[in-house]
């Protein structure tokens, strides 16, 4: 294995998850696993009343498991590769058990704040918790001066400026986006409750 490869395993792991659910929707279907903002804020009613059936679980589990599913190839491959770059520098930072939690974390945040931005909608996609590190990678470079990270392949180091940057930009653009007169399939809501969590998350980790 890649030098590189064996010391972002945690990053590889998630990565393998998010791809091999992915291409199961793809090939046998996991529709249950969208996360659809009328049926989830219903079945969130419900378990609030004390009903915690299977349907009523199986709806709240598309919190979590509508992160794991991409419409298209061009989809999954633009995420994947921001979830290496961001997740690689947030493992390098604070370990895989904080980036499993991070992960976790930003991605109920990315679809409740896509619920809270577009109530009869739904959502596909890891952009919520890629969003989630940049949020996460730019509260920690806040909180601390860091140095370059070397993420392989990128032939030289990356600044944290750099990195902070694009992660800036990205959230800039998700503003406008909700903000514009255009509509689109993007989930804009998703991306900017994925940087939000991922920065309150970065405030709760000490150091």
């Amino acid at each position: 294995m890649h030098p590189e490869l064996r010391e972002r395993l945690p990053i590889v792991i998630l990565m393998v998850i998010v791809i091999s659910a992915t291409f199961y929707d793809w090939t046998v279907g996991l529709s249950s696993w969208v996360a659809v903002s009328s049926e989830i804020t219903s079945a969130w009613d419900q378990a609030l009343a004390g009903n915690f059936s299977s349907e009523v679980l199986r709806t709240l589990w598309s919190v979590i498991g509508a992160n794991l599913l991409h419409a298209d190839g061009h989809h999954l491959l633009g995420n994947m590769l921001l979830f290496w770059i961001f997740g690689a520098v947030v493992l390098e930072i604070v370990g895989w058990r904080w980036l499993v939690a991070i992960a976790l974390a930003t991605g109920v945040g990315a679809v409740a704040c896509q619920i809270a931005m577009a109530p009869q909608g739904s959502m596909v996609g890891a952009s919520g918790i890629v969003m989630g590190f940049e949020g996460a990678y730019l509260g920690l470079a806040v909180k601390r001066p860091r140095g370059n990270t070397q993420v392989w392949p990128i032939a030289t180091p990356v600044s944290p400026s750099q990195l902070a940057a694009v992660g800036v930009l990205g959230v800039a653009m998700d503003f406008m986006g909700v903000t514009g007169p255009d509509v689109t399939n993007i989930a804009y809501g998703a991306h900017i409750g994925g940087f939000v969590t991922g920065i309150l998350m970065s405030l709760l980790r000490r150091g």
